[in-house]
C-alpha cells in the first residue's frame, strides 16, 4: 500500500471528498452537499422511506479505503475470462439505482434471496407446469421467467416520462439525470446559438400524458461531449409527433412520479 498517497484536491492537500459521501444508513438524511444528490428508492410515501440514493455498504467501505490511501492503484496482473468480460460490458452501462422502480431492475434486486451466487439469479425449477402468476421472490424458492421485471413499468416509457425530478425536502432533486435528461444545452436552429432548455421541450420537464412518450422517446436528442463551450451538448434531436394528444389529464404528473 505505500507509495500510494490519498486522493489529493487541487492545492496539493489530501482531500475530504469522503465527508460528502452519504453513508449508506443515511436514506433519509436532508444535510445539504450529501452526495449522491439523488432520489432514493422512495421518496414517495411514508411507508419505509428511503428519500435519497446511497451508495452499498461494499462500494462505500472501497470508497473509505481509497480515501484513506488504501489502495493498489497499478493495472490488474489478471486478464480477466471472457465471461467476466461479458459481465462488465454489460453492468458498466447499466444505471443501478434508484430502484422506484428503476431502469433495469427494480427494488428486489435487493435482496440476497435473488440469487445464487454474485451476478446469477436463482431459478426455480421447472416442473412441467405453467408459470405461476404470484411467484415471490423473496421466499428464495428461485425465480421463473419475468420474475426480475415483473415489478417494472409497462410500458417503460411511462417511468421513463415521469422521472424527470422529484421534491424531497422543499428540494428538487434528479432520479436519473445522465440516462434520463432534465434540462440540457442546445444549439437553437434559427439563430444558431446555444441555449438552456427542457429535454422535452417544447413541453416542460415531462410530457403531460406518458402515451406522448411512447410516441417521442426515439425523437429525444443525445447529450454528446464535445470539445468547445458548453462541454456536454443535445445532437440529433428531431421534432415531436403526436403533441396534439398531450392534453391535460383530470391528475397530470407534477414534475414528479405519481
Amino acid at each position: 500500500m505505500q507509495g500510494h498517497s490519498r486522493f489529493t484536491n487541487g492545492q496539493g492537500r489530501p482531500s475530504n471528498f469522503f465527508d460528502y459521501v452519504r453513508a449508506p444508513e443515511a436514506v433519509n438524511d436532508p444535510s445539504p452537499g450529501l452526495m449522491p444528490k439523488l432520489a432514493g428508492d422512495n421518496p414517495l410515501t411514508d411507508k419505509h422511506p428511503r428519500n435519497y440514493l446511497v451508495l452499498t455498504d461494499t462500494q462505500y467501505f472501497l470508497l473509505s479505503q481509497f480515501s484513506k490511501g488504501l489502495c493498489d492503484m497499478s493495472p490488474p496482473q489478471k486478464t480477466p475470462t471472457p465471461q467476466e468480460q461479458l459481465d462488465r460490458g454489460v453492468l458498466d452501462n447499466c444505471v443501478g439505482g434508484p430502484f422506484c422502480p428503476g431502469i433495469e431492475v427494480t427494488w428486489i434486486s435487493r435482496d440476497f434471496n435473488f440469487y445464487s451466487e454474485p451476478f446469477r439469479f436463482k431459478h426455480k425449477p421447472l416442473n412441467g407446469q405453467p408459470l405461476t402468476w404470484d411467484n415471490n421472490p423473496h421466499q428464495g424458492q428461485g425465480l421463473e421467467p419475468g420474475d426480475a421485471s415483473k415489478y417494472m413499468a409497462l410500458p417503460w416509457q411511462a417511468d421513463f416520462n415521469e422521472c424527470s425530478n422529484q421534491i424531497i425536502d422543499h428540494t428538487s432533486i434528479w432520479w436519473w439525470p445522465a440516462q434520463r435528461p432534465y434540462y440540457v444545452y442546445y444549439r437553437d436552429e434559427q439563430s444558431g446559438s446555444v441555449q438552456q432548455g427542457y429535454w422535452t421541450r417544447p413541453k416542460q420537464s415531462n410530457f403531460v400524458r406518458d402515451e406522448t412518450m411512447v410516441y417521442n422517446w426515439k425523437n429525444l436528442g443525445f447529450i454528446l461531449q464535445q470539445s468547445g463551450t458548453p462541454a456536454f451538448m443535445e445532437q440529433d434531436s428531431l421534432p415531436f409527433v403526436r403533441l396534439d394528444m398531450d392534453t391535460p389529464l383530470d391528475n397530470p404528473p407534477q414534475d414528479k412520479k405519481q
